[in-house]
């Protein structure tokens, strides 16, 4: 069953519309990890959240944590899509 996290995971794909190939590639991780993580499978490590604030900013572990609101993620996302030419 999805944990909150999970849930926040697949949210954060969605909103910076990657797919789980190009997300676990920016990552360094595999698809099925990513999938797993997604799906609550498995519990993700600090260094996987240390990668995701690596490449999408210390601000972005804050909100998969939920310590931050949806609108910051969707601001960060917005301008990680420009800055990457993201559509």
């Amino acid at each position: 069953m999805p944990s909150p996290i999970s849930e926040r995971l697949i949210r954060f794909r969605i909103v910076f519309k990657l797919t789980r190939n190009q997300l676990s590639k920016l990552l360094g991780i595999s698809v099925n990890t990513l999938r797993n993580y997604e799906r609550g499978d498995r519990g993700m490590s600090m260094d996987v959240l240390n990668k995701y604030g690596d490449v999408f900013g210390e601000e972005t572990m804050l909100c998969l944590l939920g310590r931050r609101s949806s609108s910051v993620l969707d601001n960060i996302a917005k301008e990680w899509r420009a800055l990457h030419q993201v559509d």
